[in-house]
């Protein structure tokens, strides 16, 4: 691995791992700060090792029902994010990934 590649994936790791914090501040206040684009955290509509959207803090089911861990229809049903734009798979994950 190159130096330069080395160095970009470490700045790659530092903002991704200062953008939770940002994030859930600027969620918290209810602010109207812009919400992050899916490809800048990496969304994706699967699980990740078992991690996935629904069971995350930040994930808003549809109807505004708060069921984390709930099973049934509403298991795989969407919602939207309190950070990430756009339509959100409860079944989904993305770097913001925060556990309840």
């Amino acid at each position: 691995m190159s130096r330069r590649s080395w160095l970009k994936n470490i700045a790659v790791v530092a903002v991704a791992a200062a953008l939770p914090a940002g994030a859930a501040s600027a969620a918290a206040e209810g602010g109207k700060e812009k919400k992050l684009a899916k490809s800048a955290v990496h969304y994706q509509d699967r699980p990740n090792a078992g991690k996935m959207c629904g069971m995350c803090r930040y994930f808003l089911p549809a109807g505004g029902m708060v069921g984390h861990g709930m099973m049934g229809p509403q298991m795989m049903a969407e919602g939207s994010c309190q950070v990430v734009e756009g339509r959100i798979s409860s079944m989904g994950y993305c770097d913001l990934y925060t556990p309840i």
